[in-house]
Parts: structure tokens; C-alpha cells; sequence
């Protein structure tokens, strides 16, 4: 079946694994983590160090995590992607659409303060990472608010409560599809719930 993929960045906390959870068994949808792709990793998938003994970048993380993302257009009715400045570059440079699903800047420490209460295996509550949101919060909303190919949707700042239910209100297609084109249609339309 050839679907009409919508592409979606999400800032980390955003609700994309609660909306994972909530979907109709015939809706497609794909949390596309760019970790997968960011590092240098072995046969069994593990990160693999450089002489520093960090582990090492993927030097082809671009190229390797839009591939993937290319591979799954027509198969996913969503894709969930990271919200790195280089991967939407790569975006607007491939001509394919995109949405970002993001909070306001008021809502820096409310959204810290979400992140480390996660229950999450994913990491987003881990000190290291909070720290990086934390130091980089204002900078990273900045650049996606100048983002000027991709649909924006700017979570309302009424509470933690409201954040998930803002994503996953009545059902998969609703607001968070809504006004989102299709992976290769390109459109500057903003939109702000």
C-alpha cells in the first residue's frame, strides 16, 4: 500500500512515543530515532570508541538517517524524526516536507522538569541530557521559530497535563496531522495550535 507519509520533528518530550501507543492497528507509524544513526556502531550494534576512548560520530549521519527516512516514504503514515538543525537542512534541501511539534520558550523549565519525571528507557531523563536541553533549550527553539520550509506547531502553554493531550487528542489523524502535508509536497505554510 503506497501511503501518504507525514513527516513530523519532534522536540524530545513531545509525546511521540504516547502517540505511538494510541494509534488504530491499521494507522503506520514510525518513531524514526537518529541515535540509530548518529554513531559508528559494531556488528552487534554497540557504539564503537575512537582513540579518546568516546565513542565515535557517524561521519555519514546525514546521509545515512535520510536514506532511512527516504526507504520508509509511502510505507509509514507518520514518521517521527529528530529535530537536529542538519537533518532538516537535509529536508528542505531534498524537497520533501516536513512538521515540527515543539514547545514555547516560556516553557523551558516546565519541560525539564517533564523530562526528568519520565518513566523512560529512552534517556531523556538521564542528568547528561538534561543538562544538553537545558543548555541548549533556547537555541534549539530559536532556529526551529526561523525554519521557514517547515509546518510549526507550537504546543500551547497551559501545563504538563495538556502537552500529550494536545498530540494525541481524538485520534491519529486529528490536530497533530491536520495542515501537515505530504513527505514530497513542498509547502510553507505555518501553523500554530
Amino acid at each position: 500500500m503506497n501511503r501518504e507519509t507525514k513527516i513530523i520533528a519532534g522536540f524530545p518530550g513531545v509525546g511521540k512515543t504516547k502517540y505511538l501507543q494510541n494509534l488504530p492497528k491499521d494507522f503506520n507509524a514510525l518513531d524514526s530515532d537518529s541515535s540509530k544513526y548518529s554513531w559508528v556502531l559494531d556488528e552487534k550494534g554497540n557504539k564503537v570508541n575512537g582513540e579518546d576512548g568516546k565513542p565515535m560520530r557517524n561521519p555519514n549521519f546525514i546521509k545515512d538517517y535520510m536514506a532511512h527516512i527516504k526507504s520508509q516514504l509511502g510505507k509509514q503514515d507518520v514518521i517521527f524524526i529528530s529535530t537536529h538543525g542538519d537533518v532538516q537542512k537535509a529536508l528542505t534541501e531534498n524537497n520533501i516536507n516536513y512538521s515540527i511539534v515543539y514547545p514555547s520558550l516560556k516553557q523551558k523549565e516546565q519541560w525539564i522538569n517533564r523530562l526528568r519525571g519520565r518513566n523512560d528507557t529512552g534517556g531523556l531523563n538521564n542528568e547528561g541530557f538534561l543538562k544538553l536541553v537545558h543548555d541548549n533549550y533556547e537555541n534549539w527553539i530559536d532556529a526551529i521559530q526561523k525554519d521557514e520550509f517547515a509546518t510549526k506547531f507550537e504546543l500551547p502553554y497551559k501545563g504538563i497535563n495538556g502537552i500529550s493531550d494536545t498530540l494525541i487528542k481524538d485520534s491519529p489523524t486529528s490536530k497533530l496531522t491536520k495542515g501537515i502535508s505530504v513527505g514530497n509536497e513542498k509547502s510553507k505554510t505555518q501553523v500554530k495550535n
